[in-house]
């Protein structure tokens, strides 16, 4: 099953995170949990859509000017990674989702319209694990150190701080550039100190590296700096996108999503 999935994905960063050395830190019975979670999920249709209708609601609500579609547009995309990036954002603090794939050649354009098609790699984050990551950006951008130690804790990776604070960058976050290479450099010192110190890493850390791996690979082909701290600010307050579509009958119909398609 992972050979296929691997296969499926063809991106080399999903190849280097689901490695031997990142299941080197994972018990057997969560690496198993997460290949059977991440397939049931490219399987599962209900699960996709709902993900698709939060990323919609939320791009509304911030006046993120993303078209969410299968068919992809008939131009490239322009520079959008101020918008991505605060879709990145968007999407971990809002919602109980995510649509994984940020990759370059997943945007393109119809004149004004930014199109985003992404793969079927989608994450229903568990929520504990997920009001971690939240609470650890949310200490970041806003210099709560305390805060920021907290979250590690809640982790188990109190240990590692130093190495996560390095791989989150220094200064103040307002000029940012972003270098696919050195991404995987920091995340492999993560993994090595894990595995030495013995910490069992959460089965979703995994899946959050291969959606920040994807951001990585958007904005470094498009070069420049970001203003990430600005990103984060702008998404991180307001209310839960509402799941008002889980309720049985009132789940969006998305003209959009295709079918599932087999391994």
């Amino acid at each position: 099953m992972l050979s296929k999935l691997v296969g499926w994905a063809e991106w080399k960063d999903v190849k280097e995170l689901l490695s031997p050395q990142f299941f080197a830190v994972m018990p057997p019975r969560k690496i198993a949990s997460l290949i059977k979670e991440m397939y049931g999920n490219f399987r599962n249709e209900d699960l996709f859509a709902r993900a698709a209708g939060e990323a919609e609601e939320l791009c509304r609500r911030f006046g993120l000017d993303i078209l969410i579609a299968d068919e992809p547009g008939v131009d490239p995309a322009p520079s959008v990674g101020d918008l991505v990036l605060r879709l990145y954002f968007g999407q971990l603090f809002h919602g109980s989702t995510t649509l994984i794939d940020l990759r370059t050649a997943r945007f393109s354009s119809n004149q004004d319209q930014i199109i985003w098609s992404p793969s079927r790699l989608v994450v229903e984050w568990d929520k504990p694990f997920l009001m971690s990551i939240r609470a650890l950006y949310r200490s970041f951008y806003t210099d709560d150190d305390e805060g920021f130690e907290r979250a590690l804790a809640q982790l188990h990776l109190q240990s590692v701080s130093n190495l996560f604070r390095k791989h989150f960058g220094e200064g103040d976050q307002r000029a940012v550039s972003f270098d696919l290479d050195e991404f995987r450099a920091t995340f492999r010192q993560i993994l090595r100190r894990c595995k030495d110190e013995g910490i069992e890493l959460h089965r979703q850390f995994g899946v959050l590296g291969i959606y920040l791996g994807t951001l990585y690979d958007h904005l470094e082909s498009l070069g420049g700096a970001y203003d990430v701290r600005r990103a984060a600010e702008a998404v991180m307050t307001g209310p839960e996108v509402s799941r008002s579509y889980d309720i049985p009958g009132n789940r969006p119909r998305h003209p959009h999503i295709p079918p599932a398609k087999s391994w």
